[in-house]
């Protein structure tokens, strides 16, 4: 007996497994040779120089405007202060996953 969609078949071939998917669970898809987490981090990098390159820019040519100047510096701190929450995420989530022994989320990251 073979189910395909909760449909009972009788008398039918078993329907192969696919074969060569790079995900075949959550954690190869977070985590895999392709996984998002590789490029979630590279990602994030790009994204804190790209915010830090517009405030300085933005810092730059303010040319003394007081708005202009609040402007760059709060580009500036959202940007970091992003990056350091994404860092201190990660590392809880690590942190968590090795005071309770849990294996999937050691691996995954």
């Amino acid at each position: 007996m073979h189910t395909l969609a909760q449909l009972t078949i009788d008398n039918y071939p078993p329907i192969p497994y696919p074969t060569g998917f790079r995900f075949t669970t959550v954690a190869s898809v977070i985590s895999g040779p392709n996984g998002i987490i590789k490029y979630l981090f590279v990602l994030t990098g790009i994204a804190l120089l790209v915010i830090i390159l517009g405030a300085g820019f933005t810092l730059l040519t303010s040319a003394g405007d007081v708005k202009a100047i609040e402007k760059g510096k709060k580009s500036l701190t959202y940007g970091i202060v992003g990056f350091i929450i994404i860092i201190i995420a990660y590392w809880l989530v690590q942190l968590t996953g090795i005071m309770f022994g849990i294996k999937e989320i050691q691996t995954i990251f």
